[in-house]
């Protein structure tokens, strides 16, 4: 089994490759790697590295599951603009991107893409979480 992981925090990364070392069962490959799916430029970079890494392997499971959030009054215009940028376009770079390197082997993959339950909340202090929950279920559904 081969497991990829990606965040743009390091420390956060570190922590999630120990554990998930600590959980596998086997001989698991775990490859960590610093990416901000916000930037299509380093998702696609994380996924040629996949593909480098593991040259026959079909990708079975893509789980896109980036999100940050905050109260909305303290937001600027560069705070929304770099939530919208991971809580959207993270899911919509690590889909197009994985996408296709998941039909070229032929087999069926998944993808799930997450959201917070606080998507499912509203009031204006969760504006943020409730409006990018919601644009990740319209791009779910749409089937890119």
């Amino acid at each position: 089994m081969s497991v990829v992981i990606a965040d743009v925090d390091t420390d956060a990364l570190a922590r999630a490759r120990e554990e998930l070392s600590k959980s596998t069962v086997g001989d698991a490959t775990i490859l960590a790697e610093r990416t901000d799916v916000s930037k299509k430029a380093e998702v696609e970079k994380l996924k040629e590295k996949v593909a480098s890494t593991f040259p026959s392997s079909n990708i079975t499971l893509l789980m896109a599951n980036a999100g940050v959030g905050g109260p909305t009054k303290a937001s600027s215009d560069e705070g929304w603009e770099r939530i919208f940028g991971i809580n959207f376009y993270g899911v919509q770079n690590l889909c197009t991107s994985f996408v296709p390197l998941m039909q070229k082997h032929g087999q069926p993959g998944l993808v799930i893409n997450t959201g917070s339950k606080q998507g499912r909340k509203h009031g204006p202090s969760l504006l943020r979480v409730s409006q990018f929950d919601t644009d990740v279920s319209m791009i779910f559904l749409s089937g890119i």
